[in-house]
């Protein structure tokens, strides 16, 4: 799938499960309403990140010491990422931090493109003049994935 896909399909997504009152997803929602789990590991486990896709799915993420619920949330769409665009019916698939490149690259522009939609992003961010701080927290995002996504509109790769 090429980049404009991919935004569309996560925009997509986004519309159909955002609430006209606040500009973040609840992507335990959208796990939900899809079939999935979320479950949470202990750092000795060393997964990171995990899906496993067939009939239904299972996200296990890793709890770090320093814990932020806007990286777990990243991490979940990009999972999510990888359940719409990776995975094959009646197959059970890993996705680690070992996954293909490609895959996780586009799982990334997923993630980006559900948790900050273009149309919604772009208006705020001028609303706000570019503040990356102010867009993170409306976004529910940590800061530096604000920034990116900002950047990658000023470069025209979104």
């Amino acid at each position: 799938m090429t980049r404009k896909e991919i935004e569309a399909l996560a925009e997509g997504v986004a519309c159909n499960h955002r609430t006209e009152k606040q500009c973040w997803i609840d992507v335990h929602q959208i796990v939900k309403k899809l079939g999935g789990k979320i479950e949470y590991a202990k750092p000795e486990n060393k997964i990171e990140l995990c899906c496993y896709a067939d009939e239904s799915f299972k996200i296990i993420l890793l709890r770090q010491p320093h814990y932020h619920e806007q990286r777990d949330r990243w991490s979940i769409a990009h999972a999510l990422g990888h359940v719409l665009m990776h995975s094959h019916p009646g197959k059970t698939r890993l996705f680690t931090r070992e996954e293909n490149r490609t895959e996780c690259m586009q799982a990334n522009w997923f993630a980006a493109g559900l948790l900050m939609p273009k149309t919604s992003f772009l208006t705020k961010a001028k609303e706000l003049r570019n503040d990356t701080e102010e867009l993170a927290s409306l976004f529910w995002v940590m800061e530096g994935a604000a920034s990116s996504r900002l950047e990658s509109f000023r470069l025209g790769l979104s």
